[in-house]
């Protein structure tokens, strides 16, 4: 099974939105049960992360359904870590 996760950094100011960084990340699975790990760093203003990219190959339906929030200090002393365990099987959700 190969999966395939997009990391979208959207870093944004008050007013308007400043960057949007598209990172994509390409794992390939060896075990029923992985996880993947996505870092991002959201530079000195406030950052938004949508994970998308990991769904079934006939209908992109999505696996999952991720956001979050990346707060960098001016020293780098503040980081996210987001962890995605996928496993075999139909998966089960309410949209």
């Amino acid at each position: 099974m190969e999966l395939y996760l997009v990391s979208l950094i959207t870093a944004m100011e008050v007013l308007w939105a400043k960057f949007l960084i598209m990172i994509p990340l390409t794992w390939r699975l060896t075990s029923e049960i992985s996880s993947l790990t996505a870092e991002s760093v959201a530079y000195p203003t406030i950052g938004v992360i949508l994970l998308g990219g990991i769904s079934d190959r006939t209908r992109r339906n999505p696996l999952h359904t991720s956001a979050g929030f990346a707060y960098t200090g001016l020293d780098y002393d503040i980081d996210v870590h987001t962890r995605i365990y996928a496993a075999k099987g139909q998966p089960v959700g309410i949209n």
